[in-house]
């Protein structure tokens, strides 16, 4: 049986041991042979893996790398030599193990095919190019209904990616009291709910129903839409629910939810250029119809131009529904997802000296202390229409959640203030010598005037004008008091002034 739950319990991740270190330059030859098999030159492919061969007779990699070099040159019984050759160095390589697969379906030995793709999974469960060939293979169920719990069973073991099949099997399971099986069928079909979205929800009200964690956990489901750069690979369809099981095993601890992919659409970046806000735009055109319930993601596959500037690897309404991510061909944990995600949370980014997940250009995976009181206060949010006042203000305790923003707000603003003054200081008090520094210190400026302002409504909310006029005279500072934001900034800020008994 395929063991596609495994994707459910722990996150994608190969188990096989790591192979012997080699020399410099024999790693370099092996990532070159890889390079020339990606590439489709199976012939330089299997020169670079011989030049390996003659210093290190016993490199697994390279026997292993010939062998592929070899299947891909259509020399299969050389190849299938070679293969086994490295096998016996290294019995859990992945790629010996796939490599196989591939000559067993080419000799049309299906079960074969399939128990050596079982095996590369047992390795590295996060293998969505072993997925796909799986789902190939094993087919949905037959349309026909079981014959009975038994045959319900077997069918969803022989059918793992067959929502239904997977449903049924945890139904019948469930019946006889066999929990960890029925739990493992359950969870499968709710990855696969896009397939069939009434299994996927009756799968996660079975969850919820018998085992406690589930209880405590809320589904939120997510409607995705792919590009067709990211559509080019055979794989991505697995990819994008792979990418949201991640992040959803990722922030298990702050949100307590599991992301699951709802249905997956499509959508066509070409002629929106580079920028990703264009390109969100164009998914958005070219999807009017929303559903009304659940996240809304558009994922492209085009990768940020290598010219200068600034390029956004993702974007996402602050408090909202919607966000859009590049993807990488096979990318499935997604630090730019997490930090997305968060943002959907309320999370805020944070100045550009904290290595934290909230700095757009760290490299950290840990949460700053600030955001991690935003999201706790908000990790009951909805997901429908209606913005903040529907979706977020009635499931979180209001005076918890403005103390939570405005401590992020003023240490981001004390780090700014203490950027600038370092800046001027370097500067020798010249402001012109002073001005690139101070420009990396105030870089956020125009986001912690979006923070300020989100804040000065809460209080207004909450009846504490005095306290919202303050925060929208803040926000109007980060704006910029000329700008068109930091006027209105004034604005309300002076109305709030002369109303009666402020």
């Amino acid at each position: 049986m395929v063991a596609l739950a495994l994707a459910c319990a722990s996150p994608p991740r190969a188990t096989a041991p790591a192979p012997a270190a080699e020399p410099q330059l024999t790693a370099t030859l092996i990532r070159l042979g890889n390079d020339a098999l990606r590439a489709g030159d199976a012939e330089r492919a299997r020169q670079r893996f011989e030049r390996v061969l003659v210093a290190e007779p016993r490199s697994s990699a390279a026997r292993v790398g010939r062998g592929r070099a070899l299947l891909a040159a259509g020399r299969r019984e050389e190849a299938r030599a070679e293969l086994a050759a490295g096998l016996a160095l290294n019995p859990n390589d992945a790629d010996a193990h796939f490599a196989l697969a591939e000559l067993a379906e080419q000799s049309g030995d299906a079960a074969g095919a399939r128990a050596e793709l079982e095996r590369v999974l047992a390795l590295d469960v996060g293998r969505i190019d072993v997925h796909v060939r799986l789902a190939d293979l094993s087919g949905p169920a037959p349309a026909a209904p079981a014959a009975g719990p038994d045959d319900a069973i077997a069918r969803g073991d022989a059918h793992p990616y067959d929502p239904r099949a997977r449903l049924a099997a945890g139904e019948a399971l469930l019946a006889r009291g066999d929990g960890p099986r029925a739990r493992e069928h359950l969870e499968s079909a709710l990855v696969l709910a896009d397939i069939d979205p009434a299994s996927g929800r009756r799968a996660a009200e079975l969850l919820r129903e018998h085992f406690a964690e589930w209880r405590e956990r809320r589904v939120v489901w997510v409607h995705a839409f792919a590009d067709e750069v990211l559509r080019g690979d055979p794989a991505w369809r697995f990819q994008v629910r792979f990418a949201w099981l991640s992040v959803s095993q990722a922030l298990e601890p702050l949100l307590g939810v599991r992301f699951v992919v709802a249905d997956l659409g499509e959508f066509r970046s070409e002629g929106a250029g580079f920028d990703l806000s264009p390109i969100l735009e164009a998914g958005r055109r070219q999807n009017p119809g929303l559903p009304q319930q659940g996240v809304v993601a558009f994922f492209t596959g085009r990768p940020s131009p290598r010219a200068a500037g600034a390029w956004k690897q993702g974007e996402a309404e602050l408090l909202g529904r919607v966000l859009a991510v590049r993807l990488a061909r096979g990318e499935v944990a997604s630090r730019v997802l997490a930090h997305e995600v968060l943002h959907l949370y309320g999370a805020v980014h944070v100045n550009p000296e904290v290595d934290a997940l909230m700095n757009p250009a760290g490299q950290s995976l840990a949460l700053d202390p600030w955001n991690a009181a935003i999201v706790k206060a908000t990790r009951g949010r909805e997901f429908g229409p209606g913005g903040i006042e529907a979706n977020v203000l009635p499931h979180v305790d209001l005076a918890t959640m403005i103390a939570a923003y405005r401590a992020a707000l003023g240490a981001n603003v004390a780090m700014r203030n203490a950027g600038v003054v370092e800046a001027l200081e370097a500067g020798g008090g010249s402001a012109r010598a002073a001005a690139p520094q101070a420009r990396v210190a105030m870089q956020l400026d125009e986001h912690l005037g979006d923070v300020a302002n989100l804040v000065a409504q809460l209080l207004v909310r909450d009846g504490r004008p005095a306290a919202a006029a303050q925060a929208w005279e803040n926000a109007a500072r980060l704006y910029g008091p000329a700008t068109p934001r930091g006027r209105r900034a004034l604005q309300n800020a002076r109305a709030l002034a002369r109303k009666p008994g402020r």
